[in-house]
């Protein structure tokens, strides 16, 4: 079952409240001690975590989980760039689980016992899930939206996902009865560059390379290729074509693969984004605008 985005956090009396995640999406069956684990599309993805087979394997009886496979930080927040060093084709090497160790955080159960759960109000099955004293589930409020979004904020997670309390859980259905909410942020960069376009916008440019100004250099903080109009996917290259440079005017963080035509810094622009990596990469970048008499070396990294 997947939630549907809305732009603003809510409060309702009906709604059950949880942070939101950033990890994989995880369905977990369990049959007498027998954990498999698939993937959000139904891929068995069992031996690439074997420390949720562990964790899971002393649950008695059977049951079908729904939840979040994560890796937090010390804080104890979940972070997407922390689950991508594991490799769920196959057995993790040891390095692997000792330095980012998988849990499985449940939020709803579809199935226990013999009995179909998936009609029943999520209040029950919630209520069974949490008498699952194996299980850890991920922590939840009712009622309290905007609180709970202003807090999982604050302390990094994504967002918050409402869902209503007496709603079945419907597989595959993308319902208004689950809703999440994402965290976004808005920052300055500095455009440095840009890679070409292909299809529609090979007239054009691919994305806009980015930096931000460190007190001795621009330093890169990620791409954005969404949310241009054709309009301004024109003027932006006619402007860049004006200041092109042989040379990076930036500290890459990381490498990037596209041929990249290097500009002076000049041009500053506004991005929406959902945060930043450990590698100081913007997630998720959207282009927002352009900046008019902003010193690029006023756009200064955080």
């Amino acid at each position: 079952m997947l939630a549907s985005p809305v732009e603003r956090p809510f409060d309702h009396p009906g709604y059950l409240f949880e942070p939101k995640c950033d990890g994989f999406r995880g369905l977990v069956f369990i049959d007498g001690g027998r954990v498999t684990i698939f993937s959000r599309n139904l891929r068995d993805v069992t031996r690439g975590y074997p420390e949720v087979m562990k964790a899971l394997a002393s649950v008695s009886g059977d049951a079908v989980l729904d939840g979040e496979l994560v890796v937090c930080d010390q804080n104890g927040v979940p972070h997407f760039q922390f689950m991508q060093q594991r490799n769920f084709d196959a057995a993790p090497p040891r390095s692997q689980l000792e330095q980012f160790p998988v849990q499985f955080v449940a939020f709803d159960l579809c199935w226990r016992d013999g009995v179909d759960l998936r009609d029943r109000p999520l209040a029950e099955r919630r209520a069974q899930l949490e008498a699952m004293a194996v299980v850890q589930c991920i922590q939840a409020v009712v009622a309290h939206g905007c609180a709970l979004y202003e807090e999982a904020v604050a302390k990094g997670f994504e967002g918050v996902v409402g869902k209503a309390l007496d709603s079945p859980y419907r597989p595959g259905l993308r319902s208004r009865a689950w809703r999440k909410v994402k965290r976004v942020l808005e920052d300055r960069a500095v455009v440095v560059g840009y890679t070409a376009g292909g299809g529609g916008r090979s007239g054009t440019l691919g994305s806009l390379v980015l930096g931000q100004w460190d007190g001795a250099r621009f330093v890169h903080i990620g791409e954005v290729g969404t949310g241009f109009d054709d309009g301004t996917l024109r003027a932006l290259r006619m402007a860049l074509d004006e200041i092109v440079v042989p040379d990076a005017p930036v500290v890459l963080q990381i490498r990037i693969p596209q041929p990249i035509t290097w500009v002076e810094p000049g041009v500053v622009v506004r991005v929406e984004h959902r945060g930043v990596t450990h590698e100081g990469m913007l997630r998720a970048a959207s282009f927002k605008g352009i900046v008019v008499g902003c010193d690029p070396r006023e756009v200064v990294k955080p």
